[in-house]
């Protein structure tokens, strides 16, 4: 992780990230009972506004959140530089016989062009994968960074990002056959959140460092919706196929 902006001589203190981890894990309960529909972007777009208010208050600077409008270029470039090679992985992953299984979530089942237009262009990119990477790589990192080194703060942002990811985890295990081998069997069921916690906070520190890397939060985001957009598209694929 390279170095960000310099700290502030009177950062604020751990009673404000302690605040900032609440808000964020309680707002994840109250959004898990929100999946679909312009209700969800509408709630995770008002919660991403919030957090960036709250940094703010706190005196986090726009560039601290990756939010400084001469970056923005770079950001967007680095951003599909890094989304292409993976998303051509996934799309890969979705026709091979041998790993089709993986993709096979009931979740891309159904619906029209409507919906599938919906989804790859509203709900994945403007209410999932941008109000995320606000919530993390911008506000939460930029708070973090004001007291703790970037190394340490990326780390803090990814591992709530992993936390992030249990309830939808429990939520959806019996909707793919992967998963569904979990659902019902505890030990199992803990594996496979344990794993999602794991990938995904190591995700989270993969997208730090492009913010890091770039200086812009474009760049994780444009990284983010990509690849949230090809496996959806990919796992819709592979559903279709296997009806």
């Amino acid at each position: 992780m390279t170095a960000g902006t310099r700290r502030p001589r009177n950062p604020p203190g751990a009673g404000a990230e302690i605040a900032a981890t609440a808000a964020t894990l309680a707002y994840n309960v109250a959004i898990s009972q929100v999946t679909s529909g312009v209700g969800y972007v509408m709630a995770n777009t008002g919660a991403a506004a919030l957090s960036v208010l709250a940094a703010r208050t706190c005196g986090v600077l726009w560039a601290d959140m990756g939010m400084c409008p001469d970056r923005l270029g770079r950001g967007i470039r680095i951003g599909l530089i890094t989304a292409l090679p993976a998303a051509a992985v996934v799309g890969l992953g979705a026709v091979v016989p041998a790993t089709r299984g993986f993709f096979q979530d009931e979740r891309a089942r159904g619906g029209g062009t409507r919906h599938v237009l919906f989804e790859t262009l509203v709900r994945i990119p403007l209410g999932t994968a941008l109000p995320e990477e606000v919530i993390f790589r911008g506000s939460l990192l930029g708070l973090f960074t004001q007291r703790h080194s970037p190394a340490v703060a990326a780390s803090m942002s990814s591992m709530l990002f992993g936390l992030w990811h249990v309830l939808p985890t429990l939520r959806t295990l019996p909707l793919n056959p992967v998963g569904a081998r979990a659902h019902g069997n505890p030990k199992r069921a803990a594996g496979a959140v344990l794993a999602a916690v794991t990938s995904t906070a190591l995700a989270g520190y993969g997208l730090a460092w492009l913010r890091s890397r770039s200086g812009s939060l474009a760049a994780p985001a444009v990284a983010h919706a990509s690849l949230n957009g090809i496996a959806y598209l990919a796992a819709r694929h592979a559903v279709n196929t296997a009806s």
